[in-house]
């Protein structure tokens, strides 16, 4: 079994990735799992640009006890008329697990693999692990209490139509109940009918607007968003936007500012050192979570293919 969509969870194996995150964060369990992965190898293949979830799939592995591999698409056969099912099978020799970020939201149609695939980032469809990192950091910031999910008030704001991140954070959140979210972007950039309709259907609710600091008192979690310019023809201009120090003076006390990143002009670097900025604990946290999706999904992997 891989992990290409939050449509591949359930509640009871989200509530356990966390657990297992939060396992994996204490140093002192760390020789329980250090060789966990011993002699198994995890292959990236980025065909977009990427800091954090390469870098944190990576550590994850090594904290493991396993190796890696970075495929450098550059210098690859993909330049020569190869094609994508043709380079797994040939990565499908030397690897385990195999991270996939890829400009196409199908790409994971065109191939077959009996190998652990995670998606790292799919076009403008889905980036699961980011969604699951982004709710250890809310589950941290919240006394670890996963009820503490439900009832959240979240806004999402900036560029929700091309966004992928936001997917799959909204599709992971209507897990739990009575999420209300606020949808904040330009009338371009709105979050697709499709989205809209699986919050209507679940025991959540949305509110769509294009300004987010009317809002931001009765917020609990404020989601901030880049704009995708390297999706977008028209030239569109986000800098109202920007989030400073001034416009946080009734927030909640438990209030937390997420950001997948990178980051433009969404936020103030004034809020950097404040209480409420937890986009550097999303990068922190990552490596846990990654380390519970990498451990998990690939020992189902394993037991399933010794089932066939």
């Amino acid at each position: 079994m891989s992990l290409i969509s939050i449509d591949n969870l359930d509640f009871e194996t989200v509530k356990y990735l966390l657990e297992l995150a939060n396992y994996y964060e204490y140093p002192y369990n760390k020789k329980n799992y250090e060789n966990i992965l011993k002699g198994k190898t995890l292959i990236n293949i980025f065909f977009e640009n990427s800091t954090r979830t390469s870098l944190s799939f990576q550590k994850a592995m090594l904290n493991l006890g396993g190796n890696y591999l970075q495929y450098d698409v550059s210098k690859s056969s993909i330049n020569k008329g190869e094609s994508i099912s043709d380079t797994i099978k040939t990565i499908e020799n030397y690897a385990d697990i195999i991270t996939i970020r890829h400009p196409e939201n199908d790409i994971f149609k065109q191939f077959n693999s009996n190998k652990l695939v995670i998606n790292a980032g799919n076009g403008t469809d889905e980036h699961p692990t980011q969604s699951l990192s982004d709710l250890l950091t809310i589950y941290n910031c919240n006394n670890k209490d996963i009820n503490c999910i439900n009832n959240l008030n979240i806004a999402i704001v900036g560029d929700l139509r091309y966004g992928r991140t936001v997917n799959s954070l909204i599709k992971l959140l209507l897990k739990f109940n009575n999420i209300t979210f606020y949808l904040i972007s330009p009338n371009e950039l709105k979050i697709s009918n499709e989205i809209k309709l699986l919050i209507t259907d679940s025991n959540c609710y949305y509110k769509e607007d294009n300004d987010y600091k009317k809002y931001l008192d009765a917020m609990d979690v404020l989601y901030m968003t880049r704009l995708q310019k390297e999706r977008i023809k028209n030239n569109i201009n986000l800098d109202y936007y920007n989030l400073s120090f001034n416009d946080l003076k009734n927030v909640k006390k438990n209030f937390i500012i997420m950001h997948p990143f990178p980051r433009n002009n969404e936020i103030n670097l004034d809020i950097d050192n404040t209480k409420y900025a937890k986009y550097f604990l999303q990068s922190k946290l990552a490596v846990y979570m990654r380390m519970s999706i990498i451990t998990h999904f690939y020992y189902k992997n394993i037991n399933t293919i010794s089932k066939l």
